[in-house]
């Protein structure tokens, strides 16, 4: 995911009470709140494959729904 402000330098974004809120202020907040999330993600994955849980997307799991995939738990084939 890509968060990218074009010309927002000055730019009155919205207020908080009489405070007024810039959108380059909103815009380094939501950039810190996507690290932390992105961090967060990262550390789930590896306690996941440290643990030997299988973490899969849903695509591969709606196929599997449908009948239409192998088991998003079963081993993936490894590439040679």
């Amino acid at each position: 995911m890509a968060l990218a402000l074009v010309g927002v330098g000055a730019v009155m974004a919205g207020r908080r009470g009489k405070r007024r809120i810039s959108a380059a202020r909103i815009a380094r907040r939501a950039a810190l709140a996507l690290d932390d999330a992105t961090q967060t993600a990262v550390e789930a994955l590896d306690y996941a494959e440290q643990c030997g849980i299988v973490c899969v997307d849903g695509p591969q799991l709606h196929r599997w729904q449908e009948d239409a995939g192998r088991r998003p738990w079963e081993a993936q084939p490894s590439a040679a």
